[in-house]
């Protein structure tokens, strides 16, 4: 399984992409993070690790 570039990069990337704040990028990230599916929260447990 490819790793993944991480929350703080991926956020980044975000914020890059869309031409917003990092602090938007990194509240769109975990939103999605949240709406994960079961089947992506067993194949990356961390997942699990964002609140709210």
């Amino acid at each position: 399984m490819k790793k993944h570039i991480g929350f703080k990069n991926a956020a980044k990337s975000i914020a890059k992409r869309q031409h917003v704040p990092l602090r938007q990028a990194n509240a769109e990230l975990a939103a999605g993070t949240r709406r994960a599916s079961a089947k992506a929260k067993w194949a990356n447990p961390r997942l699990k690790r964002v609140r709210g």
